[in-house]
Parts: C-alpha cells; sequence; structure tokens
C-alpha cells in the first residue's frame, strides 16, 4: 500500500509538469514508477485490486432461467454481486443486434437480453459467463486482464505468444474464445464477460444474420481446464 502512494505521488507531480515541456521529459516518470515495481498499467490494475478486495462481495451461480432475476435484484437492491452464469443448454446473449429469433424459439434457444453494447453471441452449455455488479466503473479490464492471464498459462500450443485482445474480444490464433462488455445501470456498475469452452459453429451461423468477422472456438480446443476451474481462479482473485 505504501507503493501505491508513492506511486500515485510520483504522477501526481508529474501531472503538475504538464505545461512545462523540459522539465516533464526529464522527470523519467516510468523509470520512477519502476523502481516501485510498477507500470502505468500495472498500477492501475493494483489499485483496482485494493478496492475488490476491501469490498463484502455477494457470490451466486445462476443458470440461464434465473440469472437476469439475480442481476435485477442485486442492481435494485444496491449489493455488490459476482455472479456466474453456468448454462445448462446453448443460449443467446442479444441487446439490439439482429438474430434469428424465430430459429432460436422453434429450437427452444433461451434469449437473454443484456443491455451492453455488442453483438449477438451464442454459448454452449460448457461456457461460463460472469457479471460483476459494483457501484464503481472502469474495473472490467481488471478481471478481463486476469482471465487472459490465467488462458496464457493453462492452454497448450501457441495460446501465449497468438492471444491478443481485439476490442472486447480476446483472441487465440484468430479465433475469438471470450468476450467482455459493461454498462450502467441505476448507479451500479455491470462488467460482463463470457469465456468460451465449447463451440457448435452450425447453431451460430443460422442464430447469427450478421457476416462473422471473427471465427469463435472454444478453450477446450487449446486444453482440458473446465470452467469450474476458472470459477475457482475469479472467486481468488475477486473475494
Amino acid at each position: 500500500m505504501d507503493n501505491i502512494k508513492k506511486a500515485d505521488k510520483i504522477i501526481e507531480d508529474y501531472k503538475k509538469l504538464r505545461l512545462f515541456r523540459e522539465k516533464k521529459n526529464a522527470f523519467n516518470l516510468h523509470g520512477k514508477l519502476e523502481k516501485l515495481g510498477f507500470t502505468e498499467e500495472s498500477l492501475a490494475n493494483k489499485k483496482r485490486e485494493v478496492y475488490i478486495k476491501s469490498l463484502d462481495i455477494v457470490v451466486k451461480e445462476t443458470n440461464e432461467d434465473d440469472f437476469l432475476e439475480t442481476k435485477k435484484y442485486a442492481i435494485e437492491n444496491k449489493i455488490k454481486t459476482l455472479i456466474f452464469l453456468k448454462p445448462t443448454k446453448p443460449i443467446i446473449y442479444t441487446n439490439f443486434a439482429p438474430f434469428n429469433r424465430e430459429y432460436c424459439e422453434e429450437k427452444g434457444l433461451k434469449i437473454i437480453q443484456l443491455d451492453n453494447r455488442g453483438g449477438t453471441i451464442v454459448t454452449s452449455g460448457d461456457d461460463l459467463g460472469i457479471a460483476l455488479v459494483l457501484d464503481k466503473d472502469d474495473l472490467t479490464p481488471y478481471l478481463r486482464e486476469k482471465i487472459e492471464t490465467w488462458i496464457r498459462k493453462n492452454f497448450t500450443g501457441k495460446v501465449s505468444d497468438s492471444l491478443v485482445k481485439n476490442h472486447n474480444d480476446t483472441l487465440i490464433e484468430g479465433y475469438k474464445v471470450s468476450a467482455c462488455g459493461r454498462a450502467e445501470i441505476d448507479e451500479m456498475f455491470i462488467s460482463y464477460y463470457q469465456i468460451s469452452f465449447k463451440v457448435d459453429l452450425e447453431t451460430i451461423k443460422k442464430v447469427c444474420t450478421k457476416k462473422m468477422k471473427k471465427i469463435p472456438k472454444g478453450l477446450n480446443d487449446f486444453g482440458d481446464k473446465t470452467r469450474e476451474d476458472l470459477i475457482i481462479k475469479v472467486k481468488e482473485w475477486l473475494l
């Protein structure tokens, strides 16, 4: 904590030099932060971690039938909540993007209307959805970074070298394996994460009417960790 305060003071002093170019260039912000063990990005994530660890977060495990009601209850009652959505069958996340609703209704696929921006996502019964409901914004990158680090450490092949961020998506070897997003409702902030472990590409093609730019794959194509393994780690990171 002392190093965080020292690093914050360094950044504060640096910002005061914004009108003095020579002094600003000579300040060596990155070098000063490095001596304390930080980069600007790692400092921001460390502060997010300290904040999250200070919270009393309620944990809920849901399926496709009770997820929305669980989220609504957390928002309306201002309860900081970590929600794990464990589908028992394929489900459709959507907002305002077009998709083949008739096909979904014909096949009995559950449609979950979200409030974030983004396209339609088709999950499998092996996937994991996460919603983190808090009263503070800008925490989405913290858990995303943790999840991506976990993927790098636990999946084989060229994952470490080929895992990249693409806007709100995470790609391995060019294939989309996870996505994140955020929304604000009644002064509460929701961070969403979808992690694919198994993909039914044919169903996705039938549901999504928009041309597919990023072909999805499941993490099971790269290793044998499951959503239960990830749930254990997420609890360690946030609780």
